[in-house]
């Protein structure tokens, strides 16, 4: 499917071993060749492109960005694949940089094989690569979280996880469900970071609450003594806190040392999840510290679903490292079900080209009378088979498009054990985040 999975990753700097790696293409092809936004050849096999940071301080994002990819593509082509063609996944290196991005996914749109969709787009590189892709007339389930797109329409993009706005927001709302007055904001200074920092202040001022400190700090630095000596002089209960795991891991080892061992408890989102933060702070603050103290924040997923059990066992069918702690996140998810919203979209109107199918993605997924509920691809073609309109329900639940084709849903906060297992703490829904928004 693409690439194959045989890299070996290290996530506790946020830098890569990208073993074999590397995404191959094909030179840019001329005017009268094939597009990938053409009808594929019958029978031929047809691919996901995967935009995300594949390399770079980002890659581990990437990885789990492309994760879902690879479950969901095993899933579809166990089911028969999409209108006789199977299909795979072809990884697109933004490397997190526009300047990057912009060349990368071009010659990609360009040169790779029979590309009928895209996934994956983060933050980073949302604002300019969803033009291109828009352009070359693809379908995208994206998972930024730029609010620019609440309010910008491009036909063919769509997302199914809430803003960094709310996610902010949510963070706010859950320090404050945790009893926290005197709390502190310290954000990494890139766009993926900082787009919390509205709703967590929005928030904060709809709460009563001024914060001790709102700080944005350069990414991965060696030390950040000078920062957290200026935090801590506050006597702050709560961080709130985005960055990579090397600068938080730095940042609150910083505090300990400085602080005679005591750090206060840190509310983060869920895109900082994995092993290696697990691990590197385990290592440096304590398996107690991290199963007390630190509270992630992420779109909500029902786990106690049969949708869910389904999606956790194709994401460890496709052998993603730690996969129930990955699927647990609700960005995670959203490109999931994504891929099978495309899907699906594909078999109601049966063609694989992005402008005829596009339309469909609505009709796939919203709830109306005489719609079949479904839950899995699966079930999904099985009904439009037999002649029946559906409403496909995933793992975020039910997706309702507005009229920039997002569809919003709950926050929930988890946190981990000892043993790296993830537990729900509780949940924000949109009416608590739209009073804090206010």
């Amino acid at each position: 499917m693409g690439l194959e999975r045989g890299t070996h990753w290290r996530l506790g700097s946020r830098r890569v071993l990208v073993g074999s790696i590397a995404l191959v293409m094909l030179a840019v092809a001329g005017c009268g060749s094939t597009t990938a936004a053409s009808k594929p050849a019958a029978a031929a096999k047809i691919n996901f492109a995967v935009v995300a940071p594949m390399t770079g301080s980002q890659a581990m994002l990437g990885k789990f960005i492309s994760d879902p990819c690879f479950a969901a593509t095993q899933e579809i082509n166990k089911d028969g694949g999409i209108l006789g063609h199977k299909v795979g996944c072809v990884l697109v290196d933004d490397t997190g940089d526009p300047a990057d991005a912009v060349p990368n996914v071009t010659k990609a749109l360009s040169t790779s094989s029979n590309l009928v969709g895209v996934v994956g787009i983060d933050s980073n590189v949302a604002a300019t690569v969803v033009p291109i892709i828009n352009t070359a007339q693809l379908p995208m389930v994206s998972s930024n979280g730029l609010s620019f797109f609440l309010n910008h329409y491009y036909k063919y993009f769509w997302r199914m996880t809430p803003p960094d706005i709310a996610e902010g927001a949510a963070m706010s709302l859950w320090a404050h469900k945790k009893g926290f007055t005197k709390i502190a904001v310290v954000l990494q200074n890139d766009i993926g970071d900082t787009g919390n920092q509205p709703g967590i202040l929005a928030a904060l001022k709809n709460e009563g609450i001024t914060p001790l400190t709102n700080l944005t700090i350069p990414g991965d630095s060696s030390s950040y003594d000078s920062i957290v000596n200026s935090v801590r002089q506050t006597n702050p209960q709560v961080i709130l806190m985005s960055a990579d795991t090397q600068t938080m891991a730095t940042f609150l080892s910083n505090y300990k040392q400085l602080n005679n061992g005591s750090v206060p408890a840190v509310i983060t989102p869920t895109q900082v999840m994995s092993p290696d933060f697990f691990n590197a702070i385990s290592k440096d603050l304590g398996s107690s510290y991290l199963a007390s103290k630190v509270n992630f924040i992420g779109a909500y997923l029902n786990q106690q679903t049969p949708t869910y059990a389904a999606y956790l066992a194709a994401m460890e069918a496709a052998k993603v490292q730690n996969a129930s702690t990955v699927a647990s996140t609700g960005p995670i998810g959203s490109l999931y079900d994504g891929m099978n919203v495309e899907a699906l979209a594909m078999i109601a109107a049966n063609s694989t080209k992005g402008s005829v199918y596009d339309s469909y993605l609505p009709k796939v997924t919203m709830a109306r009378p005489g719609a079949v509920v479904v839950h899995t691809f699966a079930q999904g073609v099985k009904e439009l088979k037999a002649g029946h309109q559906i409403q496909y329900v995933g793992v975020v639940g039910p997706v309702s498009f507005d009229k920039y084709h997002n569809s919003n849903g709950w926050f929930a906060s988890f946190s981990v054990n000892a043993s790296q297992q993830t537990s729900q703490l509780g949940s924000i829904g949109p009416s608590e985040l739209s009073a804090a928004l206010k």
